[in-house]
């Protein structure tokens, strides 16, 4: 494991710049897959996490040429699909790989993958993924660890998809088999996430008829083909709320940049109402949270527009620090409370029962040696270390990595103290 030492009572200022979302590369990255043999798939604003370098393996595998520039944070995809079994060197490492289920089928009419693998937050099957397939009339087996897809019709159908539950990941599989489908397809209780959305624009930029993304109903009228694209990934909005809780937790001030505000509104309206000053300029948001006492948080991590259940451990951090009981809840992972066991560790009374966290403070945290076992309770851990009393020794700095682009250096610009090692 990688260790991540970060000094304590640092109070950070200055400004910083986000970089694009890992989850919007997650879901459009795959889409690759569904373009014409002469075409050209260009990402822009692309974030350099060791994801990435995932995702690109993995496209790799398929048979594609894959060219990664990340001076220019860009990526350029061309070739044509040579093999539908991808290996478990990458797949075994990011839940995004299930979404090649789909991309390779929708593309082929078959694929192989293995298990997919990710962070450790809990419950999250893929008998969704399994019951979309067999909507548009795949065969699924499940034969020693890898998934068997066979269409039974190629192309495939266009159909009528109700998720149980507004899952992104769900929803862009949804996408991704219905784009090239003959005929139409709704897709019903699907999530909202701004990723969903960018996903969209990207497809219709190919040629995909896609209406409805960023709402409930998605309507797809299905296409024979796909063509070129060049797309600017949208910027990170969990990267965006991470550096205004580490603003707000080392009672800083500065500037977060290369935003959208609007896909933070349930954080912005929380800080603003536990006492930080917050201004809004266009694609900047600027905080101040130097010399103020905090109201204790009452948050609920929901599907979008709420809270993203990513932030949920790092509102624990700043949750330490506010005046009273907070209670902070998580009713889409409901065992993201790794990071708990952690916390007491460095100190911190805190009490989970089920899907809730209560923490009373404030509270003075001590430094410790912890670890971090997925990339949001890493986060949270270091936000926590800011506040500590001497140096904090976190093991699991690889899983930030995942996550956040240059994040040791960025935070170090903004007056942190923290060696990686």
């Amino acid at each position: 494991m990688e260790k991540l030492i970060v000094g304590g009572a640092a109070r950070l200022s200055g400004e910083v710049n986000i970089s694009g979302s890992k989850n919007s590369l997650s879901a459009i990255l795959p889409a690759a897959c569904l373009m014409e043999k002469n075409s050209v798939f260009t990402l822009r604003n692309v974030p350099v996490l060791s994801d990435t370098e995932c995702l690109c393996g993995l496209l790799a595998e398929t048979g594609f040429s894959v060219e990664k520039d990340d001076s220019r944070k860009m990526i350029s995809v061309y070739g044509e699909i040579r093999n539908c079994s991808l290996s478990e060197d990458n797949v075994g490492r990011i839940r995004a790989s299930c979404l090649f289920l789909g991309a390779l089928t929708a593309a082929a009419g078959e694929a192989k993958i293995p298990f997919c693998g990710g962070d450790r937050i809990g419950d999250r099957p893929l008998d969704i993924h399994i019951s979309i397939l067999e909507k548009f009339g795949v065969k699924v087996y499940v034969n020693q660890g890898v998934f068997e897809c066979k269409a039974k019709i190629f192309p495939l159908q266009g159909t009528t998809v109700f998720l149980r539950y507004p899952s992104v990941g769900a929803t862009e599989t949804a996408i991704l088999l219905a784009v090239k489908a003959v005929g139409e397809t709704y897709i019903y209780n699907a999530a909202c996430e701004p990723e969903i959305t960018d996903m969209a624009v990207a497809l219709s930029a190919m040629g995909a008829n896609i209406t409805g993304a960023g709402t409930s109903v998605i309507h797809i009228k299905g296409v024979k083909t796909l063509g070129s694209l060049d797309h600017e990934i949208i910027p990170d909005r969990i990267e965006c709320a991470t550096y205004l809780l580490a603003f707000a937790v080392s009672h800083g001030r500065g500037s977060v940049k290369n935003v959208i505000p609007e896909h933070n509104i349930a954080l912005l309206s929380l800080l603003r109402d536990i006492g930080i000053n917050l201004r809004r300029h266009g694609t900047s948001i600027e905080i101040d949270a130097a010399n103020h006492n905090y109201l204790p948080i009452q948050a609920d991590a929901l599907p979008y527009p709420g809270m993203p259940s990513d932030i949920q451990p790092l509102l624990s951090a700043l949750a330490v620090l506010c005046e009273g009981i907070s209670v902070i809840k998580d009713t889409v992972f409901v065992d993201r409370f790794q990071y708990v066991s952690e916390y007491k560790k460095m100190g911190i009374d805190i009490f989970r029962s089920y899907n809730h966290v209560y923490i009373c403070g404030p509270q003075r945290i001590r430094a410790a040696a912890v670890i971090g076992e997925d990339i949001r309770t890493a986060t949270s851990l270091v936000l926590a270390a800011l506040s500590a009393d001497g140096e904090t020794i976190i093991h699991g700095y690889e899983h930030i990595r995942r996550g956040y682009e240059d994040f040791d250096k960025k935070m170090n610009s903004l007056g942190a103290n923290m060696l990686v090692l």
